[in-house]
């Protein structure tokens, strides 16, 4: 996801998302924000991400997640940069 590895945990009705820096190093999210969108039983669920930890960014989905979702996780740094990655 541009200049960031995004790695994404699914349990239940959460999803947390811890970010890495391309020296795997942790990355301090403060005021950044995202949109994690999967397919669920053919619909989309979109569920809003915030700072939750150092370097993740979590958020609750309305239905249950498979343990390895399909879609997409929109990623907005504090300075507006945005990135995507694809699960």
């Amino acid at each position: 996801a541009g200049n960031y590895h995004v790695e994404l945990v699914a349990k239940g009705n959460a999803v947390q998302v811890y970010i890495r820096d391309t020296s795997d190093k942790p990355v301090k999210v403060g005021g950044y924000k995202g949109t994690a969108i999967f397919i669920v039983d053919g619909k989309p669920q979109r569920i809003p991400l915030s700072a939750a930890g150092e370097n993740s960014l979590a958020g609750t989905a309305t239905v249950p997640l498979p343990a390895k979702p399909k879609g997409a996780v929109q990623i907005t740094t504090a300075n507006g940069e945005s990135v995507q990655a694809k699960y």
